[in-house]
């Protein structure tokens, strides 16, 4: 036997005997400081988001939305049960105050940081797991998953899912209690966010990686089941999220050529994790040159290369590799269903990058003369990156605020140009507003509520003509949007009195 292949198999024991012979109580012993640090610096990170508002999507889903104070509320949805409940009662309980849904939301990440810990610290070692989940708690990418109360279930459904796998792990062992514990949890993560669905595909990799999949297939058959179950109830909603969407949001889905969208996805959560600079909840500057998309195009063949040799050479980076695509991989969909890029999407998935750079990091610090140099270099980066999170927390704190933070770094987002237009209205600037709604419509030609809004603008502005233009506008491309309906009925009655009067 060669030597490669006697590390190889010395290493696949330790993992496993890692497995057999954790105690609960000795390993919360073992690792309470690391632990006790991770989430005092989660709540360092975001304690200056609880007192946000609400902003965006909180405003229909929880300001606007009166079934919160029912109970019944609850059961409309039995596949994704866990967000209702929690809403309706801390609506019932608190009423709809922001600092108890933000409450819920910091729990949400410090249960996915800890979660982190406790598979990668059985799955390598201690020093490796503390770096993944130290950046995963203060990277700002994690931000929107965390500061936004609407991307909350994005890091609840994290936490369940990563215990989901630990007990999957332990499972192998041929512990009953961990296997139930393992499907309860990724029940509820389903429960959570549908898109825990990945999970099963994570596990099988999982299983391979660590020799256990011939074996221990058979432990997959209730996640499998689950996992399908869902399935069928997402293909039967489909045709309801895309009418959704273009009604509700003027984004009308269509075919992306993934050898176009995939690289360039790819590149940018990459970008995003290293130079977390250009955050925004709407990244729509994503416009590349021929040679802007062979860049990007060379680093994913780079990166596909990475899992090619990974996945005969080190099996574990290959498994944290193949984690992040995963879990992206709902996201990476040609149909247009969702956004190309959106940080929340990748606030699981940057934990399979965050674990790599955390082998890494750990294999430096074992070459002599290294370890204080790169404790120094992982401590600014860390300070850095908290920071970077605290200024991006405070983008956060209201919708004046975030609208001016996308300005800068989305000027080419007709939503934001919409938000922004409502924004200048408020504050009594029309002329601002009118140009932003402009440059909204200017951009998507076809943006009924820009339209509207547009229109608004007009009747505030005595301009009664205009105003009608815009609204008949407005329902031709959504002829749902009944607003505009009655504003449109109610500016010609006016102006009907206003002859009437004048002719007298």
């Amino acid at each position: 036997m060669g030597k490669a292949s006697r590390i190889k198999k010395l290493r696949k024991i330790t993992v496993q005997e890692k497995i057999k012979d954790l105690q609960p109580k000795r390993w919360i012993k073992d690792n309470q400081w690391q632990l006790i640090g991770l989430v005092l610096l989660v709540i360092a990170a975001y304690g200056n988001s609880l007192d946000n508002a609400f902003v965006s999507d909180d405003i229909y889903a929880i300001v606007n939305d009166p079934e919160l104070n029912s109970w019944s509320f609850i059961g409309k949805n039995w596949l994704n049960f866990i967000q209702p409940f929690v809403y309706v009662l801390i609506t019932k309980v608190f009423g709809k105050v922001p600092f108890y849904f933000h409450l819920v939301n910091l729990s949400g990440h410090i249960l996915a940081v800890t979660a982190a810990y406790l598979l990668i610290e059985l799955l390598i070692n201690k020093r490796v797991a503390f770096l993944a989940s130290l950046l995963l708690a203060v990277h700002p990418l994690s931000t929107e998953a965390v500061t936004w109360i609407s991307g909350g279930p994005y890091s609840w459904h994290a936490g369940f899912l990563l215990l989901s796998l630990w007990g999957l792990v332990k499972a192998t062992q041929g512990e009953k209690k961990f296997y139930v514990f393992s499907c309860l949890s990724f029940l509820i993560s389903l429960q959570t966010f549908n898109r825990s669905l990945v999970m099963v595909g994570i596990a099988v990799i999982l299983l391979w990686v660590l020799g256990q999949l011939r074996k221990n297939w058979k432990l997959l058959i209730a996640p499998t089941v689950m996992a399908l179950i869902y399935v069928r109830k997402i293909f039967s909603r489909t045709p309801d999220q895309f009418n959704g969407l273009v009604n509700n949001y003027n984004n009308h889905a269509s075919f992306t050529n993934p050898l176009i969208q995939i690289p360039i996805a790819i590149t940018e959560y990459f970008k995003l994790i290293l130079w977390p600079i250009n955050l925004t909840l709407y990244h729509s500057e994503l416009f590349y040159t021929k040679v802007g998309y062979l860049v990007s195009l060379g680093v994913f063949l780079l990166f596909m290369a990475a899992l090619g040799y990974t996945a005969v050479k080190k099996r574990m980076v290959f498994f944290w590799l193949m984690f992040f695509v995963i879990v992206l991989s709902p996201t990476l969909t040609p149909f247009g269903f969702g956004w190309i890029v959106a940080e929340r999407y990748a606030y699981l998935a940057s934990l399979g990058i965050y674990a790599v750079v955390g082998m890494g990091i750990s294999r430096l610090m074992t070459k002599k003369g290294w370890e204080k140099t790169v404790i120094a270099i992982v401590a600014i980066a860390i300070i850095l990156l908290f920071i970077r999170t605290l200024v991006r927390n405070r983008d956060w704190q209201d919708q004046d605020h975030l609208w001016l933070a996308a300005e800068r770094t989305s000027p080419s987002s007709q939503q934001n140009h919409n938000n922004l237009g409502d924004l200048y209205s408020r504050r009594g600037d029309l002329k601002q507003a009118e140009w932003h709604f402009k440059k909204a419509i200017e951009i998507n030609p076809s943006y009924a509520d820009a339209m509207h809004n547009l229109a608004n603008t007009y009747v505030m502005m005595g301009k009664f003509e205009e105003a009608i233009k815009w609204y008949e506008d407005a329902l031709k491309n959504k002829p749902s949007l009944w607003q505009s309906q009655r504003q449109l009925e109610a500016v010609k009655e006016h102006l009907k009195s206003v002859t009437k009067d004048g002719s007298l």
